[in-house]
């Protein structure tokens, strides 16, 4: 299925692209309030995602807020695409995966992709608060678990792989970049995350307390961005 994205007119004056995470959707930002509308993926696929989202910027002012695999993406995006991208804050992503890390996970996938993503959801919300992970568990976990699309999954695993944080290529945009992370982040482990200072001198890097992987549930993220 092609990517496509959807448009959501919140009656803002700026406009943000929010990619969510790998095995969720647009529907895990519900919960996110910030001065911006939103341009949101309903479908990402890895072979037209780039031309498609390029495509649908018609402004040079957007911002660019990914989350884990959707920060990666973004910050490929931002790399290739810097003119249409204002300033970017990519949250829960560190610089890359080994092909250890995707092996198991694609092995887990493919053995019984159900378990794997109960545990996986429940290791993602470690160290949010209990109003996060009812919210996460009343409504949301249940869609992605009811018919994962597993052809999908290990596409985006592979992408993981294949493409770690382009650092080089973001040096020259230090300025409109921040990276937002969780302090209890069970998924990425924060001090692997901030080495991405190392490589990017000069980079915003805000770590938020009290929350795991979704960090951008933190109360003070809207503030940050």
């Amino acid at each position: 299925m092609a990517t496509s994205f959807k448009y959501i007119d919140r009656g803002k004056m700026a406009r943000a692209v929010l990619l969510p995470g790998w095995a969720t959707d647009y529907h895990i930002f519900d919960k996110l309030d910030i001065a911006y509308n939103y341009l949101v993926p309903n479908v990402i696929d890895i072979d037209d995602f780039f031309a498609c989202l390029a495509r649908n910027l018609e402004w040079a002012d957007a911002t660019l807020i990914g989350w884990s695999f959707g920060g990666i993406l973004g910050a490929h995006f931002m790399a290739k695409h810097p003119d249409l991208i204002k300033k970017a804050v990519f949250i829960g992503v560190k610089n890359g995966y080994s092909a250890g890390e995707i092996g198991r996970m694609k092995k887990y996938v493919e053995t019984d992709i159900k378990a794997y993503l109960d545990g996986f959801y429940r290791k993602c919300f470690r160290g949010n608060n209990s109003a996060d992970i009812d919210w996460f568990n009343s409504d949301l976990k249940k869609r992605y678990l009811k018919n994962p699309d597993t052809g999908a999954l290990i596409r985006q695993l592979d992408f993981l792989k294949d493409n770690p944080l382009p650092e080089e290529r973001l040096i020259g945009y230090v300025g409109r970049i921040k990276f937002a992370h969780g302090a209890n982040d069970a998924i990425v482990n924060i001090q692997e995350a901030a080495s991405v200072k190392e490589n990017l001198p000069g980079v915003v890097f805000n770590r938020l307390e009290g929350v795991g992987h979704p960090a951008f549930l933190h109360p003070d993220f809207g503030f940050m961005v």
